[in-house]
């Protein structure tokens, strides 16, 4: 019984610092979404660019 107490206490204690740090990756992660569809959009607009001036040539 000690040593689940013990167990538990240590999870306890562990717990806050989790939920922190996975904040911190959710948050870096939704940074990273947005990243990704800048570029995404760029990447769309550069397609666009070069299909008219396929279009054109």
């Amino acid at each position: 019984m000690n040593k689940q107490t013990s167990v538990l206490k240590i999870l306890l204690k562990a717990w806050p610092r989790q939920e922190a740090q996975n904040k911190a990756i959710q948050t870096e992660t939704s940074r990273i979404k947005d990243e990704l569809q800048a570029v995404k959009k760029e990447c769309q607009a550069v397609k666009k660019e070069c299909q008219t001036v396929k279009k054109e040539c």
